[in-house]
């Protein structure tokens, strides 16, 4: 199976957003896109509104008009729908999850694919050797022991 990019809505902070006007950004918090913007209009937009409208001349006074109507253009463009075409960042997508097999009569996880599987039978085999290894003294033991009672038995 093929893994394909994952895009999540991006942490706050300013971003070019769909529809805007171009070298225009515009601040997302996360859930959706604020009216703030930033950009050269708007830079011009409030030096010219930082001077005296009086001290404006005729000419800047026209500009001030035609860029407070295009900055509340702008800033008005994300009210319709505020968290639409949010800013995306790519995350890698999670691995595909497999399931462990599973015995078919005892619903248990077979033991190699459980944690720690292969170190847990290795005990358990190293355990049965010993336990063979001990069981094989004690019958040789007892055989030996049979027999020494038995020579005593006949020398009598």
């Amino acid at each position: 199976m093929s893994q394909h990019p994952l895009y999540v809505p991006a942490t706050p902070g300013w971003y070019a957003r769909p529809g805007d006007p171009p070298d225009i950004t515009r601040h997302w918090d996360g859930k959706q896109w604020l009216c703030e913007i930033r950009g050269p209009v708007r830079d011009e937009f409030d030096y010219l509104r930082a001077l005296s409208f009086q001290g404006l001349s005729p000419e800047d006074q026209r500009v001030l008009r035609l860029l407070t109507t295009e900055v509340s253009r702008i800033e008005d463009l994300v009210l319709a729908a505020p968290g639409a075409d949010p800013p995306l960042v790519q995350v890698d997508a999670p691995t595909v999850y497999t399931p462990p097999p599973v015995d078919p009569y005892t619903s248990i996880l077979l033991a190699a694919h459980q944690p720690g599987a292969t170190q847990r039978s290795a005990a358990a085999a190293s355990r049965k050797v010993l336990v063979a290894i001990v069981a094989v003294v004690l019958v040789a033991v007892a055989i030996a022991a049979a027999f020494v009672l038995w020579q005593m038995g006949s020398l009598r």
